[in-house]
């Protein structure tokens, strides 16, 4: 009846934690994009663009919440380890 979920592990690099933390302190509903990221990329770490050669490389657009604007985060999956890097995160819409 269930099928096997199967889950990566995302960690949270020094410049992604720096900028969000920044970015929370302008959107109030951070913590639900942060909940957003870590449930759709847990489950699907090939869900974003590709971005280089190496196939590692993604690109992963947020959906706006409320008032919250979408977001760009780019990360690095390592299939191996079962782990995405989560690199960077910034406002898809530069007025930010």
């Amino acid at each position: 009846m269930f099928k096997n979920c199967t889950y990566v592990t995302l960690v949270q690099e020094e410049h992604y934690t720096t900028k969000l933390d920044e970015l929370a302190c302008k959107h109030q509903r951070m913590n639900d994009v942060q909940t957003s990221i870590d449930w759709t990329l847990g489950k699907n770490p090939r869900l974003g663009t590709p971005c280089d050669e190496s196939g590692k490389h993604f690109v992963f657009k947020t959906s706006g919440i409320g008032a919250t604007p979408s977001f760009w985060v780019l990360y690095r999956y390592e299939e191996q380890e079962g782990k995405a890097y989560l690199l960077s995160i910034e406002p898809a819409d530069k007025e930010e």
